[in-house]
């Protein structure tokens, strides 16, 4: 297991534009989906209540 955290810092990785790419949309359909959830937007509200809309709690 060490070997392979050892790995993780010690390689140089460098992604392709496709790569990129397709990150790039995977979290642009991630954010989309948390916008369109209703839970998300009731946690939202309950914040805004509760701490004043403050940035320290963003």
């Amino acid at each position: 297991y060490l070997q392979l955290v050892y790995q993780l810092f010690t390689t140089n990785v460098v992604p392709g534009e496709e790569e990129v790419k397709i990150v790039m949309q995977m979290m642009e359909e991630a954010i989309l989906a948390q916008e369109r959830d209703p839970f998300t937007a009731f946690t939202n509200r309950i914040r805004e209540l509760n701490y004043g809309n403050s940035y320290f709690f963003k």
